[in-house]
């Protein structure tokens, strides 16, 4: 016994959802009446359940720059990717038969950027090119006419590359 009087929630094993609205991408509820552990579960929930496409092995065949290959690799690994009709149809690697990597257990990408003036080159998400148009970098994909469509058209920014470095390459991952 810890000497405290034990905390009373009554609320937090009832809450109250309401759903504001639904659409094909986007849920949007309001959580009500519970604690925060509540809402935690349930964020933790909904990302576990959500599929989702990451770019998780590169294979570097050539680096001339300051940056370690593993700096690279982390960084390229943070780009977010749209994954339209596409996740859904991917198998994992374990459960695919080839032997090494097809168009049914992956998604290839390739990064191939120079600096070759006296200006910093900024390599962004419109330098990485995907073998699948419907798995792209998110801020790479074509605005349409539908704003709950992806769209930044210049790209995240992911690396800088100073003037003075020699160029560096990513092969297809």
């Amino acid at each position: 016994d810890s000497g405290f009087p034990p905390l009373k929630m009554p609320y937090a094993r009832f809450p109250n959802v309401t759903v504001n609205e639904v659409t094909e991408e986007n849920v949007k509820l309001t959580l009500e009446n519970t604690d925060l552990s509540m809402a935690n579960a349930l964020r933790r929930t909904f990302i576990a359940e959500v599929p989702t496409m990451a770019i998780d092995w590169i294979q570097i065949m050539s680096n001339s720059t300051v940056l370690h290959d593993e700096f690279i690799a982390h960084r390229v690994g943070l780009i977010p990717l749209t994954s339209d009709d596409v996740v859904d149809r991917i198998h994992y690697k374990r459960d695919c038969m080839c032997d090494d990597f097809c168009p049914d257990c992956a998604v290839e990408f390739s990064l191939d950027v120079k600096c070759v003036d006296d200006s910093t080159r900024a390599v962004t998400t419109r330098d990485l090119m995907s073998s699948n148009q419907k798995c792209v970098p998110v801020t790479s994909r074509p605005r349409e006419s539908d704003s709950t469509d992806y769209g930044l058209t210049d790209g995240l920014i992911n690396l800088s590359l100073p003037s003075s470095l020699p160029p560096f390459s990513l092969p297809p991952s």
